[in-house]
C-alpha cells in the first residue's frame, strides 16, 4: 500500500515556484524529492520542510518558503 507522508503535488507547487524563478532550489534537491513522493526511497527528504514551504508559496511568502526549501534535503 502506498502512503505518502506528502503528496506529488506538493512536490508539484514546489516545482512550478522554481520554474518560474520564484524560489532557488538545485536539480538533485528536485529530484529526490519526486522520488521520494513516489516510495522509491526512503527518508531522503523533510516531508515537515516540505509542507512549510508549501504553505508559504500559498500564502505568497517566497522568503519565508525559501527558508523552508533550504531544509527540503536535510
Amino acid at each position: 500500500m502506498y502512503t505518502a507522508r506528502y503528496s506529488r503535488s506538493q512536490a508539484n507547487v514546489i516545482y512550478r515556484a522554481v520554474k518560474e524563478g520564484k524560489l532557488n532550489l538545485d536539480a538533485d534537491t528536485i529530484r529526490l524529492m519526486y522520488l521520494d513522493a513516489d516510495c522509491q526511497h526512503v527518508e531522503l527528504v523533510n516531508p515537515e520542510a516540505i509542507r512549510a514551504t508549501v504553505q508559504a508559496i500559498f500564502a505568497n511568502n517566497y522568503e519565508s518558503a525559501q527558508k523552508s526549501a533550504v531544509a527540503i534535503s536535510k
